[in-house]
Order: C-alpha cells, then structure tokens, then sequence
C-alpha cells in the first residue's frame, strides 16, 4: 500500500512470489575463456504498470541467460570482454535487451621502480534495443512505458587509475561516443546518461 499527501491511493495483498534458477559455468583451461547458463523461473512477479500500480503477473515467467567471457593478456596489453544474450518468454511483465555486452582494453603496469601500479584504457558498453522502465520519483519505483524503445546503444569511457600501497586514484571520462556519434546512453527512459562528464576521486587507507 502506499499514501500520497495522506490519502491512500492503493492497497494490495499479493500472493507470495517464488524464483526458481538453475544454472552453471564452464570454464575451458587457461584459455580465460568461460561460458555460463542460467534459466530462471518467476511466478507471481509483481511490477508497476505505465499508470504506476502495483499489479501481479499470474503466468510464470521464463528467463534463459546464457553468457560468455573472455579475459586475457599479453604483457602489460589486457583485454577484458562479457557478452550476455537474454530470451524471455511467457509474459511482457518484464523487460531486458536479448544482447548486452561490456569491454575493456587497457594498458596496465608498475612506474617508478615498481612502486605505483597504473591502469589506463577504455570502457566500452553495448545493449540491443529495448523498452526501458520509467523512473516514477513520486512513488520512488522503476514503472513500465510503452511509447518507445530505446535504440541500439553504445557507451565508451575513458579511465586512469593509480594505486600506491593503501593510496587509490582514478580519473574517468565517460561519454566519449557522443563527439563522433549523435547518440545517448539510454538505461532507464527519458533519462539519458551524461553525454559527457569527468570523474576523479581517490581512497586512501590509514593502516598499520
């Protein structure tokens, strides 16, 4: 249930959601290769609609995941990827892109004889097209939209990290497709990701 300005605008008495999944990973040698499958099954899922109500999905729902991820090096070169392909069936109560990946190419090493460790590449994103949830900030909830799906998208980033012993620095430049892409990076509708913005921060830990 919920009030808003003290009137109630709902009260529900849902049954009982159950997940169920089932999974497992394979991982082949030292190759820095390893493939993942997991299926999941939802019965009872709630979710708010597009008018923002709580509502209750009687048809189980069916989720495979399957997963492949590649991480491997050549000296101070690495080269970090994960691919996921989703497939939902049985209900459009809940909404994911079939395709998404994350990628990253750095350089990594020790300067100063060997004392600062750096980390320097790219971040790259991809999603395939997909109907993202709205942010509903009255109710504090992620409820579904049916005007669009956001299209394919990618996101690249650039970063810098340094770490001395207990002392952590990082500077990162997200957005770097929007100067040659007229595109935006969409996870949740009508709100889109900075097209560009700088991040830095450091974590020192005092300890003996």
């Amino acid at each position: 249930k919920i009030y808003i300005t003290k009137q109630q605008a709902w009260q529900n008495n849902f049954t009982k959601s159950l997940v169920t999944t089932l999974g497992g990973t394979l991982e082949v040698g030292k190759s820095g290769l390893s493939i993942a499958g997991n299926y999941h099954l939802l019965n009872n899922y709630v979710y708010f609609d597009t008018v923002g109500r709580p509502q209750q999905e009687n048809a189980p729902i069916s989720i495979l995941q399957l997963s492949a991820t590649l991480n491997w090096h050549w000296g101070i070169f690495h080269n970090d990827n994960q691919l996921v392909f989703q497939q939902i069936e049985g209900s459009d109560a809940v909404r994911l892109p079939k395709v998404m990946s994350d990628h990253s190419v750095y350089v990594e090493g020790r300067l100063f004889k060997k004392v600062l460790t750096t980390r320097v590449g790219f971040d790259v994103r991809f999603q395939s097209e997909f109907k993202v949830d709205y942010y509903h900030p009255l109710i504090g909830q992620f409820i579904q939209q049916n005007r669009e799906k956001v299209p394919v998208a990618v996101a690249i980033d650039f970063f810098f990290a340094a770490k001395v012993k207990t002392f952590r620095f990082f500077a990162k430049f997200d957005g770097l497709q929007t100067y040659f892409m007229q595109q935006r990076y969409y996870q949740t509708y009508l709100y889109p990701n900075f097209d560009q913005l700088f991040r830095t921060g450091i974590d020192w830990r005092f300890s003996k």
